[in-house]
């Protein structure tokens, strides 16, 4: 929090984007860019988990339905998962223990990390891992061991930037289209 109050002090406009636009949406569009990156243009069919439904899980979650991927959720709160299930249909829901050994195309975690750790990467199920928040690894040397077990990994600073290409579009540019976001990502 301190980064951010410094931020908005340094500069007032990076105040107004956070205030008065949905960054979460626009980093939910950025990660379904990363998504397509990952699996093509066309996600019908294609199997993605997302663990921790807050304002981003959520927001990609939709965007995922919307696409025909086969949703698999991950949720302590209950209450989100009965949201889920009422803004889609056909989702799977697996206990917080079984993110890791769930077969899926991508692995989304959006909760604070670590996620992968030492001891459960070898048991990862996920053909892709699409890391939308910070510290998803326990260390930094566990993506050689994702590399090489054929995981591919998307770091969050990456697939996390549509949050930041919209700050970006609205500050220097004036646009607000989240489609420009994701193709940009």
């Amino acid at each position: 929090m301190e980064d951010l109050d410094a931020m908005i002090d340094y500069n007032p406009t990076v105040a107004d984007c956070l205030i008065r636009y949905n960054l979460a949406e626009s980093t939910a569009h950025g990660s379904l860019g990363g998504v397509r990156a990952l699996c093509g243009w066309d996600l019908a069919g294609k199997s993605i988990l997302i663990q921790g439904l807050g304002n981003v899980g959520m927001a990609l979650l939709k965007l995922c339905s919307a696409s025909g991927m086969n949703l698999i959720v991950s949720e302590v709160n209950q209450e989100k998962i009965a949201e889920a299930k009422r803004l889609a249909k056909n989702i799977r829901v697996v206990s917080p223990e079984d993110v890791i050994t769930t077969q899926c195309d991508v692995f989304v975690p959006a909760v604070s990390g670590p996620v992968v750790t030492r001891a459960n990467v070898g048991s990862l199920a996920c053909g892709a891992l699409a890391s939308v928040t910070n510290n998803v690894l326990e260390t930094s040397g566990l993506h050689e061991d994702l590399k090489a077990r054929g995981i591919t990994y998307i770091p969050d600073f990456i697939i996390n930037s549509g949050g930041a290409h919209r700050v970006e579009a609205i500050v220097f540019d004036g646009r607000t289209s989240d489609i420009e976001i994701e193709q940009k990502v």
